[in-house]
């Protein structure tokens, strides 16, 4: 699969926008924007409209108030990478090892050595393979090394998350098919079969460094994981796996995964190696092939598009790499664009309203207000040159219906949504049919009900909330074109 066929499963630095002070003036009274009824159930609710025209406040509820702000957190994230690494910004995965000998032969180990591309799929390790092909190369008489050096390795975003979600992937500077694995089953054959393969549409392959074991236990927990120093082990109950199914599985070790998909790679175009583990690439190591992703432009929209947290806190990594020293922990790299943002807004460096214990948002450590969200927004809204400005990687947000009428139809909405479980965040631009133009945050949460028993509201509350903000819009765009 292309990487683009994969994801579908810069800002330049300028002065703080001195009109969005620190405390904003009194909203100027426009009812119609302004009175706004909260429904009973949804939490904690706190928002602010930004008139970035007129440079004035036309609405806000709560806005000095910290909220959990779920994937919104990847907002800052594409402007910090944008404005750090530039929109042309490309990762390079390189192979590198000894020189050939005359037989064509590589007399050694290589290593595949990871750039932090968070989009890296099966079909780029074939296209290395194809260049060493290309070149006459017959065999690598060595191991195929997986090197993720690059970043620190990071086994799951958030270790509170469920162990096998797939939303909570493993980081690292070598990253390959979002660092996941299928487990694909068929309970209707007696006995049951079940397979891991590593999957891209370019080349499914089986492999070994991640097993899954089907035992007779009860079915709490339903996945249990064990790592060991070659291999990570899935304990899963049979009973669990009726049918004939699949579902994604994290790997949690994607340097190792990657070698071993390279290996497997290079077999299936007849070039042998004596197998694969980890390590890391000597300096100066000869550059035997080597790919490089998509633009981080392009990367960065679809990441908004699919709150891909994978690739949040690769580029998240790459922008704090950049800036220097090196993060060596995600919390460390969040904590970095925090204090980046807060010095482009003029906000104190450690701003209770901004504070970012990662990239991805998947987090409920992770705390912004409505006002420093619209502050951050206003002052990107001021960079040049407008074509990497933050808001042309952010994806329209509809918020309207066919038969209304022309002040919404008309409007567009650019915006991040965020969702946890009772955590709910909502932020970007609107222009109005008449060409008014506001920055907004909207954030609700109810974290007393998130931390209470599990239940099955959430899916009604996330309803309500979605339609509450959808309507807070449509006012805001109403008002906007009658004022």
């Amino acid at each position: 699969m292309t990487r683009l066929g994969i994801m579908m499963l810069a800002v330049l630095a300028t002065a703080a926008d001195a009109a969005a002070p620190e405390r904003a003036p009194a909203p100027v009274p426009r009812p119609s924007a302004t009175a706004i009824t909260v429904p009973d159930g949804l939490g904690t609710v706190g928002w602010m409209l930004w008139d970035l025209d007129r440079q004035v406040v036309v609405a806000e509820r709560a806005s000095d108030r910290p909220f959990a702000p779920a994937s919104v957190a990847k907002l800052p994230t594409a402007a910090y990478a944008l404005e750090t690494l530039g929109p042309d910004h490309v990762f390079e995965t390189r192979l590198v090892g000894p020189a050939p000998d005359r037989f064509f032969q590589v007399p050694g180990d290589v290593y595949l050595v990871g750039g932090g591309d968070p989009e890296l799929d099966t079909g780029d390790l074939l296209g290395l393979i194809d260049d060493l092909d290309a070149r006459g190369i017959t065999a690598v008489k060595g191991r195929v090394l997986g090197d993720g050096s690059l970043f620190p390795a990071v086994p799951d975003i958030e270790p509170t998350q469920p162990v096998e979600v797939g939303y909570n992937p493993s980081v690292s500077g070598l990253n390959l098919n979002f660092n996941r694995v299928h487990l694909k089953w068929n309970a209707r054959r007696k006995p049951l079969t079940s397979e891991v393969v590593s999957e891209a549409h370019a080349l499914t392959l089986p492999v070994t460094n991640v097993a899954v074991d089907l035992t007779e236990r009860d079915a709490e927990p339903p996945f249990l994981y064990t790592p060991t120093e070659t291999r990570e082990r899935w304990d899963v109950p049979r009973a669990l796996l009726r049918g004939e199914a699949a579902r994604w599985l994290p790997a949690k070790r994607p340097d190792i995964l990657a070698a071993e998909v390279l290996h497997r790679t290079a077999e299936t175009r007849g070039i042998a190696s004596a197998g694969f583990a980890t390590g890391t690439a000597p300096d100066g190591a000869r550059t035997l092939a080597s790919v490089t992703s998509r633009p981080l432009f392009d990367i960065l929209r679809y990441m908004l598009k699919f709150s891909t947290n994978l690739s949040a806190e690769a580029v998240g990594l790459a922008a704090s790499r950049a800036r220097g020293p090196a993060p060596q922990t995600l919390a460390a790299s969040g904590a970095e664009m925090g204090r980046w943002a807060a010095a482009r807004i003029g906000a104190p460096e450690d701003d209770p309203e901004f504070q970012f214990p990662n990239h991805s948002g998947l987090t409920l450590e992770a705390r912004v207000s409505p006002r420093r969200m619209v502050q951050l927004l206003a002052s990107l809204d001021r960079s040049e040159p407008r074509d990497t400005a933050v808001s042309t990687v952010l994806n329209r947000y509809n918020i309207a219906a066919r038969k209304d009428p022309p002040s919404i139809l008309r409007a567009e909405v650019r915006a991040k949504t965020g969702t946890m479980n009772y955590v709910r965040g909502l932020a970007g631009y609107l222009t109005s049919a008449t060409g008014r133009r506001f920055a907004f945050a909207v954030f609700i949460n109810d974290l007393d009900r998130r931390a209470g028993p599990a239940d099955r509201v959430n899916k009604r509350w996330l309803r309500a909330v979605t339609r509450f903000e959808r309507g807070l819009l449509r006012r805001w765009t109403v008002a906007a074109d009658r004022s």
